[in-house]
């Protein structure tokens, strides 16, 4: 399968993944406060979990699993 740092992933990435044109931000809030400003353009997917060595975005948060989700870019056909 798809391993890294000899960590099986739960996920594969498309043939047609690329990283975006677009320069895409998330903005981490708590309550009010924004804690910090992540950029999310620079790579073609990102991993989201609690498995800090291998996560993209670490989160801490208990109900999450270690490899929760993933924001993947694609590049998508053309349809003129």
């Amino acid at each position: 399968g798809n391993v890294y740092k000899g960590v099986v992933l739960k996920f594969q990435e498309p043939p047609e993944a690329r990283a975006p044109n677009t320069q895409w931000r998330f903005y981490v809030f708590k309550g009010e406060d924004m804690l910090e400003t992540l950029h999310i353009s620079k790579q073609s997917a990102y991993l989201c979990g609690r498995h800090q060595e291998i996560c993209d975005i670490y989160m801490a948060h208990p109900s999450l699993s270690s490899q929760h989700a993933v924001l993947q870019y694609r590049a998508l056909p053309n349809d003129e």
